[in-house]
This record gives structure tokens, C-alpha cells and sequence, in this order.
């Protein structure tokens, strides 16, 4: 609280709290501080609590600071290190640097940070959030570099380094997601779907866990869990970013909700490289074929300016890029996806001979 003396040394924060009357109840400010040089990092203002919803504000208000926190400390930290080396910095803010190099999305940051990943383990092979790390960058990479083949089950260690992760600590959210995208990526759909409830078991309160929790459980077909954990993440999330909304398109897809699937894939802008592609099949499933193909011809051409696979991509070689990327459990769901595409495609190609 204000009166106590917080801890100086680096690296500490201080959560201080201020309550006063209001009309209806108390309304409070938060504030999130670096101790040692007293800098303001985070805050929340004016939250009201009044009789008829205390309990219920709380929990909300609770959880919401909980999940900024969970973004702003880890950035607070990279800024401070940003321009220190890699070999001089303690091994976390090593692995806050390459976490942060895997936001970038360009194959030079990739390498950089599956450098530093490795690295990391070469130092201290236990070190769990490390191996987390690795098994992101190995899981995402053919979805961020467009024409990379997603690899065949059994084809790389990330199950073995996820749930060595979760032994190590299966209390940590980050490393059951992890897991169950490894073992979705690898066909384990039933194994895949219980660690994804217990990421989001474990940390209820992070709409990024919720989200991409979400985004898996669709594709394994888990559609109640998904559109729960999709739901609750969007009440925490104000402000939701473009990343939080790529996760949802999958979830609003594959439950029929088409519209919505479009709204949320244009609100996410290919924050995730699949997110393109849903939008077409949500157009083509709701009967606007013009706005389908309008909507192909533009994610065509933004696939094929970031395109890592052999050049000079056709329309086929996208969709099937675009329909083998994601972990979709059920054989059906995956040959209508591709049935779609290639119609709208094919209409387009159609359309240019006339």
C-alpha cells in the first residue's frame, strides 16, 4: 500500500491502490510502479464499485489488472534492456529478448531468437520457459512465412520439449498452451484438447492464453470450449488487439457465426497470415461470391508479397498452403475448407477470361 516501503532493487514493481467516496459507492485508481526509479509503468482510473455489483466489478477489475500486468512488466523490462547485448544479460532477459524478436516476423529475428533460445538451453538445459519459446518459434513458422510446409507429425521435438516444460512446472499456463498446440500440430487432438483446458485453467485472467486456446480447441472441434474461452477473453481484453482477434475467426468459422468470422478477420488485418483466408471462406459460405473473390484477390496478393516456398505461387498452391497451416482435426471440415477456396478461385480465374 502507499504507507509501507517498497523494495528498491531492479527489476521489483509496487502495485499501489487509492479508494474514495462516490455517488453510488467507491470508486478506485491502480497504479503499477518500478520500484527502485519510481516510474510510472501502468494505471487504471476511475473503477466503480457500487453495492448492487461489488463482488462482481471485482472479480472483472481483478482479472483486467491481472492480465495488463502480465503484458506491461515483460515490456517495461525489454525496454530498459533493449539495447544491452545479448551475452551480457541474465538469462530471463535473454529470454524476454527473443520472445520479443518472435513478434517481428521476419526470418533474420527467427534465427536471432532461436539463437538466443538455444543458447539459453545450452546454459541451463532446465530452464523451461525457454524450451516454451523454441516450441513457439518451431509451431508458428510455417504460419508466419506463408509457403512454408507445416511439418508431419513426429518430424520435430516439440511434444518432447513441451511436456518436459510442463513436468517442470505444470502449473504454467504458457507451457500447457504449448503443449496442446504441439500435440494439436502433431494429431494428438484428444491430448491436445485437455492441456488447452488447463492453460486456460491456469490462468484465467490472460486474454492472450484464452485467445490462442481458443484458436486450437476449434481446430480440434472442442466448439463450446472455444467460444467460452473466446468469450471470456474478450470481456478482459479492452482494446483488443489484432493478434487477440486472428485468434478468434477460427472459433467464429468453424460455429456457423459468419458474420462474425469476417468482422473479427477484418478487425485482425492478417495479424495472424490465415486470417485472409477464413474471411474468403466465411463470404463463400454465406453466398457473397463478388465479395469472395474481391476478398481472395486481396489476400492473394499480400500472400504472395511475403511468400517463402517456391516461387511464383499459383492460386492452388496458396490454398493448399492456407489449408494445411492450421491443426483442423476433422478430415471433413478441412475438404470443404479446400472445396470452398478452390470454387472462389476458380470463379476468379473465370471471371479474368471474360
Amino acid at each position: 500500500g502507499p504507507g509501507a516501503a517498497a523494495p528498491q532493487a531492479d527489476g521489483v514493481y509496487e502495485i499501489d491502490g487509492v479508494a474514495y467516496p462516490s455517488r453510488d459507492g467507491v470508486r478506485i485508481n491502480v497504479t503499477l510502479k518500478e520500484s527502485a526509479a519510481r516510474r510510472f509503468i501502468w494505471g487504471q482510473q476511475d473503477v466503480d464499485l457500487s453495492l448492487d455489483s461489488w463482488f462482481e466489478t471485482c472479480r472483472i477489475t481483478t482479472r483486467r489488472i491481472a492480465a495488463a500486468l502480465d503484458v506491461r512488466i515483460p515490456g517495461d523490462r525489454l525496454a530498459r534492456q533493449a539495447r544491452v547485448a545479448d551475452v551480457s544479460l541474465p538469462l530471463y532477459d535473454k529470454l524476454l529478448k527473443a520472445r520479443d524478436l518472435l513478434t517481428r516476423w521476419t526470418p533474420e529475428d527467427d534465427r536471432h531468437a532461436e539463437a538466443i533460445f538455444r543458447d539459453i538451453l545450452r546454459v541451463e538445459p532446465g530452464f523451461a520457459r525457454a524450451k516454451t519459446g523454441l516450441v513457439k518459434l518451431i509451431n508458428s513458422s510455417h504460419i508466419v512465412f506463408p509457403g512454408l510446409r507445416r511439418p508431419q507429425p513426429g518430424e520435430n521435438d516439440t511434444v518432447r520439449l513441451a511436456q518436459a516444460a510442463v513436468e517442470a512446472d505444470p502449473l504454467d499456463s504458457d507451457h500447457q498452451l504449448c503443449l496442446g498446440w504441439s500435440l494439436a500440430m502433431n494429431g494428438r487432438t484428444e491430448e491436445a484438447v485437455a492441456a488447452l483446458l488447463a492453460a486456460c485453467e491456469n490462468n484465467p485472467t490472460n486474454p492472450r492464453t484464452l485467445a490462442s486456446a481458443a484458436d486450437a480447441l476449434a481446430n480440434c472441434g472442442a466448439l463450446d470450449q472455444a467460444r467460452e474461452m473466446a468469450r471470456v477473453s474478450l470481456d478482459l481484453d479492452l482494446g483488443a488487439s489484432r493478434l487477440h482477434w486472428g485468434y478468434r475467426v477460427s472459433v467464429a468459422l468453424w460455429s456457423g457465426e459468419l458474420e462474425a468470422a469476417v468482422a473479427a478477420a477484418r478487425k485482425a488485418d492478417n495479424a495472424i497470415p490465415l486470417t485472409g483466408g477464413y474471411e474468403v471462406a466465411a463470404l463463400a459460405m454465406l453466398g457473397r461470391e463478388d465479395d469472395a473473390r474481391a476478398a481472395w484477390a486481396r489476400y492473394a496478393e499480400w500472400l504472395r508479397a511475403r511468400w517463402r516456398g517456391p516461387e511464383s505461387p499459383q492460386d492452388a498452391d496458396m490454398v493448399d498452403w492456407f489449408v494445411e497451416a492450421p491443426p483442423l482435426a476433422d478430415p471433413a471440415r478441412r475438404a470443404a475448407l479446400t472445396a470452398t477456396l478452390r470454387a472462389v478461385t476458380a470463379a476468379q480465374r473465370q471471371d479474368a477470361k471474360v
